[in-house]
């Protein structure tokens, strides 16, 4: 929620009642995680002002308990920009969109982080992958590429081979394409978001790409859909 100029996080319960900020700072502060067992939260803050190299605000990796305590800083990484976070849930492992603006403004890529801020992995490295989200029992991870026009863009990644392949959507030999997958609690189905007929409405297919429909048809744009668990 932006309050004084400044993107801050808040808390609810589900049914929207009971808000309760939890950063109050003088930047920044966005893309909220939670952790599998709920008491912790990740997320982007960009307390460092400019870079000098970028020209843009240096965002960092911060957690912090789930009621606002305890708020630390677990990435210092000066030339990368940090941004979408998913959080396995399964292990400590985090999936991260970064990007290296040294190769190209365009170079973004996933990686694996674990809960101490540590980068362990490359998984992607064809460019412009972005908004990773894991998979329910924690072996995949599926997330956008702006790369392949022969494909929906919404790719799954193994996590154990590292191998990948993008789900092709078709309706009338057309292709859809999508964004913002997200993961049933199930793993049976994924939803996104797509702008196939217009404005950009919420699909749910199944995990392979199959029985595609549509769920919202309303005025403006359906974006960054997630399931309740």
């Amino acid at each position: 929620r932006d309050i004084d100029d400044y993107d801050q996080i808040y808390v609810m319960d589900s049914d929207g009642s009971n808000i309760k900020q939890l950063t109050f700072n003088n930047f920044h502060t966005t893309q909220p995680e939670w952790s599998p067992d709920g008491k912790s939260i990740i997320y982007i803050a960009y307390h460092e002002g400019f870079s000098d190299q970028r020209e843009l605000p240096d965002p960092e990796v911060f957690m912090m308990q789930s009621d606002g305590t305890n708020q630390f800083q677990l990435t210092n990484n000066d030339m990368l920009y940090e941004k979408s976070l998913s959080w396995s849930p399964v292990t400590d492992l985090i999936a991260i969109e970064i990007g290296n603006p040294n190769i190209s403004r365009h170079s973004l890529e996933i990686y694996l982080m674990n809960d101490a801020g540590e980068i362990l992995e490359q998984l992607t490295s064809s460019e412009n992958n972005i908004r990773p989200k894991w998979s329910p029992d924690g072996k995949s991870i599926v997330f956008k590429n702006y790369n392949n026009p022969n494909c929906s863009g919404i790719n799954i990644l193994n996590i154990e081979t590292l191998s990948q392949h993008c789900i092709v959507i078709e309706n009338k030999n057309e292709l859809i394409g999508g964004e913002d997958p997200s993961w049933s609690p199930d793993g049976k189905f994924i939803i996104f978001s797509s702008g196939y007929d217009g404005d950009r409405d919420l699909y749910i297919m199944e995990a392979d790409g199959t029985n595609v429909r549509k769920i919202t048809n309303l005025p403006g744009d359906e974006l960054s859909p997630d399931w309740a668990k």
